[in-house]
């Protein structure tokens, strides 16, 4: 097992990446005469939530595709470094072992007042209120909740699990 400060275990990320790239079917779009793609050979970029309790449920309803969305501050993204649609990541759970391959479906940058009900559905799935989606935005997102304004821009992420390590 991994520590949780010394990041995924490369072998065990390893393994999981060449079982999830086949499962994907990632290079089933590309004639075989043109070799593997770039999509197919370099292993996407690994996160997770942390390992606090909320962070494993969160992480265990992203997993079982309940959890569709994702919402992060645009001043957290680099200019050129925003998720793009098609972009795949995996996601690890709290003891950094990856759970999950996942696909970027659509990006939306907006304000913070502008975030449609429907991303707000995908992001708190269940009975959750937009004010309660926006207390959680407050409590994830930024170290000083009142720093938080209507105007502020917003990275909308909408995402689907592709491969689970299950």
């Amino acid at each position: 097992m991994t520590d949780d400060a010394a990041g995924p275990d490369d072998a065990l990320l390893q393994a999981f990446w060449d079982v999830a790239r086949v499962h994907a079917r990632l290079g089933s779009t590309v004639p075989n005469y043109l070799g593997p793609s770039t999509l197919e050979m370099l292993r996407p970029p690994c996160w997770s939530f942390g390992d606090d309790e909320e962070a494993r449920v969160h992480t265990a309803e992203v997993v079982g595709g309940l959890v569709t969305a994702g919402t992060s501050l645009l001043s957290d993204h680099e200019p050129d470094d925003l998720p793009q649609p098609g972009s795949l990541s995996v996601l690890l759970d709290h003891g950094m072992r990856p759970v999950a391959l996942l696909a970027t479906d659509d990006v939306q940058v907006v304000a913070l007042a502008d975030v449609p009900d429907a991303h707000v559905a995908a992001e708190m799935p269940g009975e959750a209120s937009r004010e309660e989606w926006l207390a959680a935005r407050r409590a994830d997102l930024v170290e000083h909740p009142d720093d938080l304004r209507p105007e502020t821009e917003v990275v909308l992420e909408s995402f689907r699990v592709v491969h689970r390590a299950d």
